[in-house]
């Protein structure tokens, strides 16, 4: 290729992450090939010129012509089978805000996409608008012949339209599985996405339905591809397409599960949603939070709820799990990481070879700790937290196939879990339920926390998340007081001004904005309305500060509310304490104050704190769980310490406990030493200064840390203790999770001597 400033067609080869790693040229005439020259030049560096032998292609005039009346006749065809018409999907989508329509059931959703690429009236760049040689301009017309050869030479190097043939031949060869659209999928207790309500009766419907469904993953895939070398302005981007065959021996068959626009080919989900989910017991511990919760243990039994396989069926479902897991790219996991890392694959596919006849249970599976906090989960509680419906659902990413936990809560501790059903609008339906992710709504008031005077007006923004509308209703609780304007609005961001009351004893007031919208985003109908609040307390300065003690060198931020803009002067006599009230605490130990002044109208005013600076004891909380008498459950309530930082002893201290058969007080401490650093496995004792029962012998106990950093340690521990005294002599295995130690919403007020 001559030093020249004239353009070529090249093919840029992509490696398995998507980045190029190599682009050669292709000769000027199209599809003819011959001897060239690249010359990389970057700025003012001209790399040396390098040869290259470029391969003819093989004519194949009309090639992309047919692939895309292909891909038409396929999308067609399934459109017709689930009994949508091509119309239908082109009005689903809604090209300008890049959405479509997600009543529709999921088994439908790829179609959209696909024909979105195909030919839509709202999309300028589709298959087919390309394909009108009567819409190029006169002088682009040698250029565009040029890349369509080019197109029709490559694509056919592909063998593309033998491949969609053999998929529309394969559809058209599945006979007709019923359909009920939007029909509950079982109500609690099911797993799976929103889909379509197949009556799958044998083996052989469930393995035309998988091979359905992994057509449909594969042609949106392949036109995927197909798309990236249409709209390829001279680059034809190679190498970019994985076909990875099923390993249940279908024919023409490929999966590539990957997140094409943000639309999840959902196979497993598809395919499990009719394994029940049997009410699991959870043993729990509270924080006092209402969007924090800890669930010690889950246990989830399934049984199969209708189908009866062959064993040749169990194990192409099996297979065909397996084999769709192995093909997602790890980068690309986001929502089934949580599956590989738990195991819970390997329980999938027990459950799969171990179904049994109808009802009867396939499997059951315990998983360890799981914390769920405003950060990962959302938790909804009713008014009455003592009993009533509990519902989690992850923030982002879901692990279990887009379900949520549900349950009714059973006095404090303890929960009967189910999967949450939500409802969406379904064809030729109003709504029905169905199982699926949740994004509730969320209403944030500012400022939270506000000083204020009698009589003051307080203008409060808000702002709704996830609502259909941001219908609020407002509420002051207190005496008197109002907020302006009255009534309720439909805004999703705004302001409303607050009136408080003339009467000092009417504070602290809260103001609430509790939610009217039926529906959030997929939200829950039947949970608690959902609020936001804000509080006004009386005063011109606080410094907000609960005494806790702090390692050194640690830092911590305080904050100063103040009646009225000011400025505010933090100081120290130990430690370092930034403008904004971020204290550093010293390397010694002992007890400091720090300090926070402000000019509050014609005054200063001062507040001050004690900081407790050393070695630090931490209040937490652990729950066991034992067995009386081999029949009887009983639970016992600890309040141990935790000696912090920990080196590489583990020291419990346990207080205030009590057996079931009396008020005994007892004190024992758990001591493990690590094996091999922390995190890890301790083997320690648990009876170390008294045994755990009175006349009783505790035969050990063992600790496995899972996580340990500077602010918290994660793990649980077991002990057996044998209680010794008669007929009523009883074996008790105490089992125990912790997590969250020394937090910013943990106390550590005891420092060690």
């Amino acid at each position: 290729m001559p030093d020249t400033d004239q353009l070529y067609y090249a093919a840029l080869l992509e490696d398995d992450d998507g980045q190029p790693y190599f682009v050669a040229p292709l000769h000027p005439n199209g599809i003819g090939g011959g001897k060239v020259q690249l010359s990389v030049v970057a700025d003012t560096v001209r790399c040396a010129p390098v040869d290259f032998q470029v391969k003819a292609l093989a004519a194949a005039p009309g090639y992309t012509r047919k692939i895309a009346e292909r891909f038409q006749k396929l999308v067609d065809h399934e459109a017709q089978y689930y009994g949508f018409s091509r119309a239908e999907l082109i009005e689903a989508l809604d090209p300008e805000n890049e959405t479509f329509d997600t009543s529709l059931p999921v088994d439908v959703w790829p179609l959209v996409y696909i024909q979105s690429m195909l030919d839509h009236p709202g999309v300028p760049s589709t298959f087919v608008s390309f394909l009108k040689d009567d819409d190029v301009a006169a002088s682009d017309a040698a250029e565009h012949k040029v890349q369509m050869d080019m197109l029709d030479a490559y694509l056919s190097r592909l063998e593309m339209v033998p491949l969609l043939d053999a998929y529309i031949a394969d559809l058209q060869a599945l006979p007709q599985v019923e359909h009920k659209w939007g029909v509950d999928t079982g109500g609690p207790g099911q797993i799976g996405a929103p889909y379509s309500g197949l009556v799958i009766t044998d083996a052989a419907q469930l393995s035309h339905y998988v091979l359905r469904a992994a057509v449909h993953c594969h042609i949106i895939e392949d036109s995927h591809y197909f798309q990236h070398a249409i709209r390829g302005v001279g680059i034809l981007s190679v190498g970019h397409v994985a076909v990875k065959a099923f390993a249940a021996g279908f024919v023409n068959a490929g999966v590539l599960l990957t997140e094409i626009s943000r639309l999840q080919c959902a196979l497993l989900p598809s395919i499990i949603h009719r394994f029940t989910i049997i009410p699991a017991t959870l043993d729990i511990e509270e924080d006092g939070t209402d969007d924090s919760i800890f669930f010690s243990s889950l246990q989830v039994t399934a049984r199969n709820s209708g189908w009866d396989f062959t064993e040749t069926g169990k194990n192409i479902l099996a297979a065909a799990i397996s084999q769709a897991f192995s093909a997602l790219p790890r980068q690309e996991m986001a929502v089934f990481q949580e599956i590989l890392e738990n195991g819970l694959l390997d329980v999938y596919l027990s459950l799969v070879k171990g179904i049994l006849p109808s009802g009867q249970p396939i499997g059951t599976r315990t998983w360890p700790a799981i914390n769920v906090d405003d950060t990962e989960w959302t938790a909804f509680f009713p008014d009455d937290r003592s009993e009533g419906v509990f519902v989690a659902c992850p923030s982002s990413g879901v692990p279990w196939g887009r379900v949520c936990l549900r349950g009714a809560k059973v006095g404090r501790e303890v929960f009967r879990l189910a999967l949450n059903p939500y409802k969406f609008p379904a064809k030729g339906e109003t709504a029905r339920d169905v199982v699926g992710a949740v994004s509730p709504i969320t209403i944030k008031l500012s400022p939270p926390v506000k000083l204020v005077d009698v009589g003051a007006r307080v203008a409060i923004a808000f702002e709704v998340s996830n609502a259909q509308d941001g219908r609020l209703e407002w509420e002051m609780r207190s005496a008197n007081g109002v907020v302006q304007p009255a009534g309720t609005t439909s805004d999703l961001k705004g302001t409303k001004e607050v009136v408080l009351p003339a009467d000092e004893e009417e504070f602290p007031v809260t103001i609430a904005a509790k939610s009217t919208s039926r529906w959030g985003l997929r939200a829950l109908p039947d949970a608690p309305s959902r609020e936001g609040r804000a509080l006004m307390r009386l005063g011109d300065f606080e410094l907000e500060w609960e005494e806790r003690c702090l390692r050194p060198g640690e830092q911590v931020q305080f904050t100063a509310l103040t009646r009225e803009p000011t400025a505010v002067n933090f100081s120290a006599d130990g430690g370092q304490i930034s403008a904004a009230g971020l204290y550093t605490a010293p390397a010694e130990a002992g007890t400091y104050t720090v300090t926070a002044s402000a000019t509050i109208g014609a005054r200063l005013v001062e507040k001050s704190a004690s900081v407790i600076v050393g070695a630090c004891d931490c209040w937490f909380s652990l729950q066991m769980v034992g067995n009386y008498n081999a029949s009887i459950f009983q639970e016992y309530g600890i309040t141990p310490l935790y000696q912090f930082p920990i080196a590489d002893t583990l020291v419990i201290k346990l207080q205030d406990s009590k057996r079931p058969g009396g008020p005994t007080q007892t004190e024992v401490l758990f001591s493990a030493h690590a094996l091999n650093g922390l995190p890890g496995r301790f083997r320690g004792s648990c009876n170390i200064g008294k045994p755990l029962f009175e006349g009783g012998t505790t035969l050990g106990v063992d600790f496995e840390i899972t996580e340990l950093t500077d602010t918290h340690v994660a793990g649980h521990t077991s002990c057996l203790a044998v209680k010794h005294e008669g007929p009523d002599q009883f074996t008790t295995l105490i089992r125990m999770q912790f997590r969250t130690i020394h937090t910013p919403n943990t106390k550590c007020i005891y420092p060690l001597p």
